[in-house]
């Protein structure tokens, strides 16, 4: 996601500042800004105004975990936000994990799940495993697709998802924090942003979301509306390793899994 220091810095002050800003304001008085001031942000975290400010402001200052604990705590950060704080303060060292499972285990399984669509993605969001039901109804053509660039380039998945808007803002968040502060993933991100401008608006917003699980309608060009459920669920809580599996949500979807599985 980041390219040098510089770029991390900036992130984290703007992680910090949309946190502030979103934390609901103490009753009484007037403000002219949205949520809380800096001070009461440091006060509750128990540090100096000085050092939140210069974090916030994106200088080269050094947190420790306990500050950053604290901080998040007093942000009321969720468990992604939390997570992508610590990995842009105290970004980690070396390339990002790989995946150490293969292959050869990782198939069988996806394609147990049939006739329900599945598939594996590495931590950049790039498919190292799907089964044949993920390839038909999402239209996956190469094992090695990245996702978040299908989502945003491949013309045929803005007309797969019905509701393509929604998904893309919840997309991104879940990618930024998926990548972390891994520096390996910055020329994708500014490829992206060069050559949509959908991702480069939701990318500069700064969201950082967990994944839900939740409904998705599709409208498949062959097999015409689909209604599916949808959950990213990681292995053995490793960040570097996501199952994403399809379940129907009606009967009309789940009988049309079936019939196209046996074609």
């Amino acid at each position: 996601m980041l390219s040098d220091d510089a770029d991390r810095r900036k992130c984290l002050a703007n992680l910090l500042t949309a946190a502030r800003h979103a934390l609901p304001a103490p009753r009484g008085g007037r403000r002219r800004t949205p949520g809380w001031r800096r001070e009461e942000v440091a006060d509750t975290a128990g540090m100096s105004v000085t050092w939140y400010t210069w974090l916030e402001q994106g200088r080269d200052v050094t947190a420790s975990d306990d500050a950053l604990r604290r901080l998040s705590r007093a942000l009321r950060l969720d468990a992604t936000q939390s997570r992508y704080l610590f990995e842009l303060a105290r970004p980690g060292q070396g390339p990002a994990p790989t995946v150490d499972i293969d292959e050869p285990e990782l198939q069988p399984f996806l394609d147990g799940l049939l006739p329900l669509p599945a598939y594996a993605l590495d931590r950049g969001w790039t498919i190292i495993a799907s089964n044949a039901a993920a390839r038909r109804v999402l239209l996956l053509r190469d094992k090695t697709e990245n996702l978040i660039e299908k989502l945003f380039l491949d013309p045929s998945w803005r007309t797969l998802f019905a509701d393509w808007e929604t998904l893309a803002a919840s997309m991104v968040g879940q990618y930024r924090a998926a990548i972390g502060a891994r520096p390996e993933y910055g020329p994708e991100v500014k490829r992206l942003i060069a050559q949509s401008e959908a991702f480069a608006a939701l990318w500069a917003a700064g969201a950082v979301r967990p994944s839900p699980l939740w409904l998705k309608p599709l409208d498949h060009p062959e097999l015409g509306r689909l209604v599916m459920r949808y959950a990213a669920l990681r292995l053995g809580g490793r960040t570097d390793l996501t199952i994403s599996i399809y379940t129907p949500a009606d009967a009309a979807t789940e009988a049309m899994l079936r019939r196209s599985s046996d074609t």
